[in-house]
């Protein structure tokens, strides 16, 4: 829980939990970030 509110907090990452006590597991992911042109 504790990371989950430190995660949330920067954007370019996302987090989520997975799986079950006691063998539940954090998985951190970079956020796609979409690229922009000028102009278009």
């Amino acid at each position: 829980r504790i990371i989950h509110l430190v995660l949330e907090e920067n954007p370019a990452v996302s987090a989520e939990s997975i799986g079950e006590e006691p063998e539940r597991r954090i998985v951190v992911k970079p956020v796609k970030q979409k690229l922009s042109v000028a102009g278009f």
